[in-house]
């Protein structure tokens, strides 16, 4: 907890579905952004508003709303925060 200083997102390219490997060119997008916080739970949450909202645009349903064949929903960010990883 005290090491963390700033916690980095790459968000040149995201990939709203299908990835993060070879996904389908519709549903990969220029973002061209560089994300910092000192909060990094607040950070991946962040990151996953800017998802949902191109996932919105393509009429996609919610990550926590998927079904096959991937149907787990982004659970990572929540246990972060459970676990204190969040400074605030």
């Amino acid at each position: 907890r005290g090491r963390l200083g700033l916690a980095m997102l790459d968000g040149r390219v995201g990939v709203c579905e299908g990835g993060p490997g070879l996904a389908e060119p519709a549903n990969v997008f220029r973002y061209a952004g560089l994300l910092m916080s000192r909060d990094p739970v607040a950070l991946e949450r962040r990151g996953l508003a800017i998802i949902e909202a191109r996932r919105a645009l393509l009429r996609l349903p919610p990550l926590a709303e998927r079904t096959l064949p991937n149907p787990s929903p982004p659970v990572h960010i929540d246990n972060a925060a459970q676990k204190g990883v969040s400074p605030g």
